[in-house]
């Protein structure tokens, strides 16, 4: 038993002994390592500390120049705090380097924290820039080991080693960045508290968080941010898409390699002289392959403009699409060439119109657009477009469009709404294409107006059209007010008002190929408005010449015009819409 106490006892004495040397060993390195640093004009301190317990080193008054001459531009901080990784203390001896792997990384901190940390350039190309960071906080710093090797020997600079390495986490608190350039304003961001996740200075970064992050242009506030998060993010990319002039190319560098998995924005505003942006929050999640998106999404967007023309505005609680694929410029170019003419649009689709779903489902809630005091507005647009087998079925609905009086009154041909102050409708179509042909059915309604219910065949290329051929068509108009409407839009007085609706229809007829069998049924429905049914017989295809009116001329023997009257002549029905208006 007193043999194993001394022999204790005595391991005790050499392990303490061998720890105190270690210890010695190791200030001595730092001790080393500092004055050289600033021997060399690499460092400046006004003084430091070391707890050999936690391995913790305390720089004070830290002025740091990470360039090989030592003339370069400095890095300041109050105090620079780091706890070494013991690994590392171990392997600044390099008699300890058998234990090194060839290849991968060594932590050298565990942890380290900067205060007061300001960098300071200037260039008479680049300008001036300034940054300033109140805290910065780290943990897990590690480089690879040839890199760690040659900091060692004196052979590789800080700046270099530090350009190759990870780290797992760090925060940074009140950061401001200004940059000016000669004869250009003077931008400044800001930034509340950020937050990187498992950074590869040459790779990539696991997640970044960005929190009350502003800019702003001579004192006036360009954008700001409540919160920014995101994923998988290679600055390499993004350093590229920087580089890239052309906005054109720009879109299109980034829809081929979208240099994030996930993108999320709260709460962010964009401030011009005449316009203003507001989002409440932005959602972009990428999918497998290029040009592809699983989700984009908006919440609560507001855009206002008041430019020459007068004011505008854009205002939407939700818009959301899946499965979206994305357009490069010239296609995207060419789409909005082609919308502003229909025979443009028709040949737009005829040739780049999709033989399968480039999204898979479209929401859109609670939309309101205005121009010059006139506003229309969307309660829900609802689309989804599904593949399944050789079958894509498209399915839509519309719920509560609302199109203003005054809007009509400022049309050429002024019409008025007596009795209502919007025209509100809801719509609900299915569409299918197999192989070619197109299955169509809906439904149209207008409040206090009308109802529209159709079905038809169609042939095309694609679910969107254009189609070549038709069959099989059948609708029916049920009035619910809407020549009552028309025929006051004719004259204030029943009995006259019924007669120009009759001549109406006289000129319409007349206008049909087959207009001597249709006048029948329409002179019924006007007389006593109900449900009017237009069809088309036979099974055998109508060609569809969108140039060519002669078509109509196949259409005619086919064509069909079906009157059932309603309860109410067209008199009474204008005499209650008169009441109904106060007149």
């Amino acid at each position: 038993m007193k043999r194993s106490l001394i022999f204790l006892l005595i391991l005790l004495v050499v392990a303490g002994g061998l720890l105190y040397a270690a210890d010695t060993v190791i200030r001595s390195q730092i001790e080393a390592t500092l004055q050289q640093a600033q021997a060399e004009k690499q460092l400046s301190i006004s003084s430091w500390e070391y707890d050999s317990l936690s391995r913790r080193l305390v720089l004070h008054d830290v002025k740091a120049d990470f360039s090989s001459t030592g003339t370069g531009v400095p890095y300041l901080a109050r105090e620079i705090r780091g706890d070494i990784n013991l690994r590392a203390l171990l392997h600044s001896i390099p008699q300890l380097d058998f234990l090194l792997p060839a290849q991968g990384y060594l932590t050298m901190l565990d942890a380290w924290q900067g205060t007061n940390v300001s960098h300071d350039s200037s260039s008479p190309d680049a300008g001036d820039c300034r940054l300033s960071v109140a805290r910065m906080e780290g943990e897990g710093l590690a480089i690879p080991v040839a890199q760690f090797k040659k900091l060692r020997d004196g052979t590789e600079t800080p700046d270099n080693a530090l350009r190759q390495g990870v780290t797992r986490s760090l925060v940074l608190e009140n950061v401001a960045f200004t940059f000016r350039q000669p004869h250009q304003p003077t931008y400044e961001m800001t930034l509340g508290k950020g937050r990187l996740e498992k950074w590869d200075m040459q790779g990539g970064i696991g997640s970044i968080y960005l929190e009350k992050c502003a800019l702003r242009q001579e004192d006036s506030l360009a954008l700001q941010l409540g919160t920014l998060t995101m994923t998988d993010l290679v600055p390499q990319a993004m350093e590229k898409l920087g580089s890239l002039k052309d906005m054109a190319q720009v879109w299109d560098t980034f829809i081929e390699d979208i240099p994030f998995t996930s993108l999320a924005v709260t709460d962010a505003e964009m401030r011009q002289p005449t316009d203003t942006f507001v989002l409440g929050g932005l959602d972009i999640v990428r999918a497998e392959g290029p040009r592809r998106l699983k989700q984009l999404a908006f919440r609560k967007m507001r855009l206002e403009g008041n430019g020459g023309e007068g004011s505008a505005s854009i205002r939407l609680v939700d818009y959301a699409m899946r499965d979206l694929v994305l357009p490069d410029s010239a296609l995207a170019k060419e789409f909005l060439l082609a919308v502003e003419d229909p025979r443009l649009f028709e040949a737009f689709l005829a040739s780049h119109a999709p033989d399968k779903p480039f999204f898979s489902h479209m929401l859109l809630k609670d939309a309101d657009c205005g121009l010059g005091g006139i506003s229309v507005s969307l309660e829900l647009l609802d689309t989804t477009w599904a593949l399944e087998g050789d079958t894509q079925t498209l399915v839509s609905t519309i719920r509560n469009f609302l199109i203003p009086e005054s809007m009509l009154q400022a049309m050429p041909l002024p019409f008025a709404l007596p009795g209502l102050k919007d025209i509100r409708l809801s719509m609900s179509s299915t569409q299918t294409l197999t192989n070619g042909e197109s299955r169509h059915s809906g439904k149209i309604v207008a409040d206090s107006l009308c109802e529209l219910a159709y079905q038809h065949e169609a042939q095309g290329k694609s679910v969107l059209g254009p189609w070549t051929t038709l069959r099989h068509l059948d609708s029916r108009l049920t009035d619910k007010g809407l020549m009552a409407i028309i025929a006051l839009n004719i004259a204030p007085d029943p009995a006259v008002a019924q007669m120009g609706m009759e001549t109406l229809a006289q000129v319409v007829a007349e206008n049909l190929p087959n207009g001597r069998e249709a006048l029948p049924a329409l002179r019924t429905f006007i007389a006593t408005p109900g449900e009017l049914r237009l069809s088309i017989t036979g099974d055998d295809w109508i060609p569809i010449q969108g140039d060519d009116p002669l078509w109509l001329l196949q259409l005619a023997p086919r064509l069909r015009l079906d009157a059932t009257p309603g309860k109410n002549s067209l008199a009474d029905l204008v005499t209650a819409q008169q009441a109904k208006a106060g007149n």
